[in-house]
């Protein structure tokens, strides 16, 4: 972030019982503390959103779903390059990814250095695919708006209000709707004005027209 604070990582985890220890951290995690970004700040309550993103190394690639072509190599090697077809090109035929090889003059070795390069590509772009994919459901549930369980639940089911607000600022801690949301529900509910204007603050920081 331009403040130099971070909004989203992304950590690789391996070893016995991943899974089960993944799944014990997966969903809105409350943290208590003071920011390090903003020492004076009284907001003490930041919410973290943990989800699992697919590893781009269980995608399979079959070679009948690759197209190869050879052509001529260019660039240094002589009059020998030149004249033989030896280098290589892999297109992906569902993504239409293509890399060419021609770093060898055995067409045999180019074709496999080909077929690696295509996959580190398409395993990019299916990495790529799922962090869009997840952010998008992120954002989807961070809206705040009329017909959101937020507002539905407010004030007639608060631990359910709460809730959806968690969730929400798991995914941004600056949604200036959830930010007021929160701010009554500390002022008109619990009666603590303090930490209901700090709330009211956040929102007007990161959106002036939402209070």
């Amino acid at each position: 972030d331009e403040n130099g604070s971070v909004e989203t990582a992304l950590l690789s985890i391996d070893g016995e019982q991943t899974l089960s220890f993944v799944a014990s951290w997966i969903g809105t995690i409350q943290w208590i503390g003071e920011s390090e970004i903003r020492k004076d700040h009284k907001r003490k309550n930041w919410f973290i959103g943990i989800f699992v993103v697919e590893s781009a190394d269980n995608v399979e690639v079959k070679d009948t779903d690759i197209s190869y072509q050879a052509m001529r190599s260019s660039g240094a090697g002589g009059q020998h390059v030149n004249k033989v077809s030896s280098a290589i090109r892999a297109t992906h035929l569902t993504t239409g990814i293509q890399v060419v090889a021609m770093d060898s003059r055995s067409q045999h070795q180019n074709k496999k250095l080909a077929y690696e390069r295509l996959l580190v590509k398409i395993r990019e772009k299916h990495l790529e695919s799922l962090k869009t994919n997840e952010l998008t459901q992120w954002k989807n549930q961070m809206q705040i708006e009329r017909g959101n369980p937020a507002l539905d639940a407010y004030p007639y089911n608060l631990e359910e209000a709460i809730e959806s607000l968690d969730y929400a600022l798991s995914g941004d801690n600056n949604n200036a709707a959830t930010l007021c949301l929160y701010g009554r529900v500390y002022a008109e509910q619990l009666q603590d004005y303090a930490t209901a204007k700090t709330y009211f603050q956040d929102a007007l920081a990161a959106d002036i027209k939402a209070v």
